[in-house]
């Protein structure tokens, strides 16, 4: 099913560069035909038959890096932290590392950020 799904989000995100290479009211069709379809498929319990396997058959899941790029964040932080400590800014290190994970955060996974807010004590957004 993830392959399935892959191959879905590959395909949408194809159309979606057609947008500036081809006519966009013809694409735009396309588009929400697709999208209709996905609704569909899924409001009746479809899941794994999201759009007809002969559409998206040749197509290759896009890769997942958001494992790579949490780590990469995550490891910032705790880097900010650390060097804090070791320069002598022993009482502030903390918050530091917290500012950095959660600018990390932010900068990597944009509107989607949110959902990491419970890592920080209520909600990352107050002391």
């Amino acid at each position: 099913m993830k392959d399935h799904a892959g191959r879905v989000v590959r395909y949408l995100r194809d159309q979606e560069a057609r947008l500036s290479r081809e006519d966009p009211d013809l694409v735009v069709a396309d588009i929400a035909d697709a999208l209709v379809t996905i609704a569909e498929q899924y409001s009746a319990g479809q899941v794994g038959a999201l759009l007809p396997e002969e559409m998206i058959q040749d197509l290759v899941p896009p890769k997942d890096w958001e494992s790579l790029q949490l780590a990469a964040v995550l490891v910032t932080a705790l880097a900010a932290g650390i060097g804090a400590h070791f320069l002598g800014m022993t009482a502030i290190a903390p918050w530091i590392g917290a500012g950095v994970l959660l600018l990390g955060l932010i900068i990597t996974f944009r509107q989607d950020f949110r959902r990491f807010s419970t890592v920080f004590p209520n909600g990352g957004f107050a002391p």
